[in-house]
């Protein structure tokens, strides 16, 4: 099937922040379904039932997008802290990051601890953008259970915009007297920056 192609995910980030994809006739990527995927930059070589296939038909440059990886002069932040927490319904903002008025950003991890744990503890841990929950880590809670600490770290994907304002807010919901801790980070980058790495990117192509 000359010409007729399928390209596989990103392998690796090359020289310039390029990502190389590379791609292979149709017919030979559908026997490849239900096996792993490819992960070998240089010397890949499929084997199936009838020879051997070589170098690939088609190499792709892409630029890496700068939510995906930080991009030269891109910033990284952290934040992370603990607390005390009592009473039903009390809650604490334990942690806050704003964003720069003339940049971009994004979180990528958020992670959470309670001491003194027990099967009945119901505390919730809430990311939020300028005052709102962000859907999908907004309610956040590590499984209960007898322990002295318990902690748990998740990937998130939270796009900001210049002068966003992100919050850990953290809510006891059973009443006991909790030490909490939490923490989130990722990266920001300037507008200017994004518009010329995106440009660049338009250019390549």
């Amino acid at each position: 099937m000359p010409g007729l192609v399928l390209y596989d995910p990103i392998l690796n980030r090359g020289p310039g922040g390029f990502a190389i994809e590379r791609g292979y006739p149709l017919d030979v990527r559908a026997k490849m379904e239900g096996t792993r995927r490819l992960t070998e930059v240089e010397s890949l070589q499929l084997e199936y039932p009838g020879g051997t296939i070589g170098p690939p038909t088609s190499v792709t440059l892409r630029r890496y997008l700068p939510e995906e990886f930080p991009i030269p002069g891109a910033i990284e932040f952290q934040r992370n802290g603990f607390a005390n927490l009592a009473g039903a319904g009390s809650a604490v903002t334990l942690l806050r990051y704003d964003n720069p008025s003339s940049s971009y950003g994004i979180v990528r991890a958020l992670g959470g601890g309670v001491d003194s744990m027990t099967a009945v503890t119901d505390v919730t841990f809430s990311l939020r953008v300028n005052g709102a929950p962000v859907p999908g880590w907004g309610q956040w809670r590590l499984f209960p259970g007898p322990a002295a600490r318990v902690s748990g770290n998740v990937d998130t994907w939270v796009l900001l915009w210049p002068g966003d304002v992100v919050e850990l807010v953290i809510i006891n919901t059973d009443g006991a007297l909790y030490t909490v801790g939490g923490s989130f980070s990722g990266w920001s980058w300037a507008v200017a920056s994004d518009v010329a790495w995106r440009g660049a990117e338009r250019r390549a192509a």
